[in-house]
């Protein structure tokens, strides 16, 4: 509610002021990234890089930085062809600046990648990730979370690839690293079961899948409000795990919980279920 308001206030209170609106919008979408609200990021976007694109030849950093985030909402949104057209002007960018190692350059490589893997184009996509994890190291010491993000991105892709042993020791390495740095109660160490607990369902080892699955959504429900897509995403594995290996009763206590907590967002719910 905050975020709208403010939202409103931009176009009211800095319309003879772009530049300034443009950066609080950057700064809101990844507001609304961070909370998971794909669409709204995506929207408060689009403007802020129609705003940027007039103001190129004085700021051309912050345009690409902007398409690179629309880029990284479009995807999370599965609209992956405008998701290649907007990261692709960025990196386009950052290539006539000279600064294809920067950060943000980095990351819209790194978002290509996982478009590629989802496209099925899976040595495009392991390349390109590999790439990601050795510019990384160049930027920021090995345990750093963006060397860390990229080299659980290899694992993803991996596992895309239906190469089993690989993906799971990449997520055993990251999962095992992750829990030295940050503790067991971070939104990184679930995603680290979650992703471990794929690969063991896949090689059907449903125990130790189970055991993952409990832990991360144990650490989403502690982390997460009601409603939040990566709580819902949490209860939704588990529970089709439980579906899956007969455990009816479990899987339907999940589920209703799953009902529950989609009336607190039901937008992003709706989202969850088109994924």
């Amino acid at each position: 509610e905050m975020l709208e308001h403010t939202e409103r206030r931009l176009a009211s209170d800095l319309a003879t002021q772009p530049e300034v609106a443009a950066e609080l919008r950057l700064a809101l979408a990844v507001m609304y990234r961070e909370l998971g609200s794909y669409e709204a990021a995506e929207k408060m976007l689009r403007p802020t890089v129609e705003i940027l694109r007039g103001l190129s030849p004085e700021n051309p950093r912050s345009l690409a930085t902007a398409l690179c985030r629309l880029g990284q909402a479009l995807f999370y949104q599965n609209k992956y062809d405008e998701a290649i057209r907007e990261l692709d002007s960025s990196l386009a960018i950052w290539r006539s600046l000279n600064e294809e190692g920067g950060e943000e350059a980095i990351s819209a490589i790194e978002i290509l990648a996982l478009v590629r893997s989802k496209q099925g184009k899976v040595a495009e996509a392991e390349s390109m990730i590999r790439e990601v994890h050795e510019l990384r190291l160049k930027i920021f010491p090995p345990e750093h979370p963006e060397v860390l993000n990229a080299l659980g991105n290899l694992g993803n892709i991996l596992f895309a690839a239906k190469r089993l042993d690989e993906a799971e020791q990449v997520y055993r390495q990251l999962l095992d690293t992750r829990r030295k740095i940050f503790g067991d109660w971070h939104p990184s160490v679930a995603s680290s079961w979650i992703n471990l607990g794929y690969v063991l369902m896949q090689q059907k080892r449903m125990d130790e899948a189970r055991t993952g699955l409990e832990r991360a959504l144990e650490i989403r429900r502690r982390l997460l409000e009601r409603g939040h897509p990566d709580r819902a995403n949490a209860l939704l594995n588990l529970g089709d795990l439980e579906r899956v290996t007969g455990r009816l009763a479990e899987a339907g206590v999940l589920f209703r919980e799953l009902v529950r907590d989609a009336r607190q967002r039901p937008d992003d719910f709706n989202q969850l279920v088109m994924n």
